[in-house]
Parts: structure tokens; C-alpha cells; sequence
């Protein structure tokens, strides 16, 4: 029998459920609120510096320049979390194998956010966004693109 975990997320909440085999009910093991990802940028920082006068003389430009913007490392910070769920599942053996579906452009950040043992036990990845949907809604569109 092969355990297998089907992790679906996105940047406001995760649901990490187990399939006991092809055809077994699936038992919801996680969830993890993560409301911040609901935030603005403006809402995420505190007071930014502002604008400052060009060095010609001429506008204005940001006095701060984000490299990433809050609401993308928020992100990345919650992939990093979800990762970590599954690299302590993976080290105490309590999955064969998962199953990622997450929206495009949060799933990449969550592929990165796996070591490459993790990686490994990847079966699947769907990019849609599935978290809002019940665990018997999910169970049958996963079961549509890969038997858990």
C-alpha cells in the first residue's frame, strides 16, 4: 500500500490531505491559514520613505526600491512553510509520494521551496487552484489527472 499526500495550495491557505491507496476515502491531515497572503503592499509595510527628488533636479522617484515586492516574499515565505511540512513528512516516512496542485504562479514558488529529496516524491503537479473547493471536489478532479 502506497501512502500518498495531495497538497493543495495557494498564497491563503493550504490543505494537505492522505490517500491510503486507488479507490480509499482521503483524510485531511493539515490545513494551514496563511491570511497575510490576502494582504496589499501597502498593507504589508510599514511607512516607506516616501519619494525623493531626482538627482537632476527634475520628478521624483520611490525612496525605496523593492527587489521583491512584500506580497512576493510573503509568498515565497508561505511556500517555504509548506515545504517544510512536507520535508518533515518526508523524513519520518509518512508519505510514498504527493501530489502539488497549486495556481501557476504559486506552484513554481513552491517547487522551489523543496530540497531535492523532497523533490523526488513529487507523482504530480496541477497548476489550478483547488483550495477553495471541498476535499471530495478536489479528490475528484485530482482523480481525473492521476489515480490517489
Amino acid at each position: 500500500m502506497s501512502i500518498t499526500w495531495i497538497v493543495s495550495a495557494n498564497r491563503t491557505l493550504a490543505s494537505i490531505y492522505q490517500s491510503n491507496g486507488i479507490g480509499q476515502k482521503w483524510t485531511l491531515l493539515k490545513s494551514i491559514d496563511h491570511p497575510e497572503g490576502k494582504l496589499k503592499n501597502s498593507e504589508m509595510t510599514s511607512d516607506v520613505g516616501g519619494r525623493n527628488n531626482t538627482a537632476a533636479g527634475q520628478g521624483s522617484r520611490p525612496a525605496v526600491l523593492w527587489s521583491t515586492s512584500p506580497h512576493e516574499a510573503d509568498a515565497n515565505l508561505f511556500a517555504r512553510i509548506i515545504g517544510k511540512e512536507l520535508a518533515e513528512g518526508r523524513t519520518h516516512q509518512r508519505y510514498d509520494r504527493f501530489v502539488l496542485v497549486a495556481p501557476p504562479e504559486f506552484l513554481g514558488k513552491l517547487r522551489e521551496s523543496l530540497d531535492a529529496r523532497v523533490h523526488e516524491k513529487i507523482l504530480e503537479t496541477i497548476a489550478k487552484d483547488y483550495s477553495g473547493l471541498s476535499m471530495e471536489e478536489i479528490r475528484e478532479k485530482v482523480n481525473g489527472i492521476v489515480l490517489v
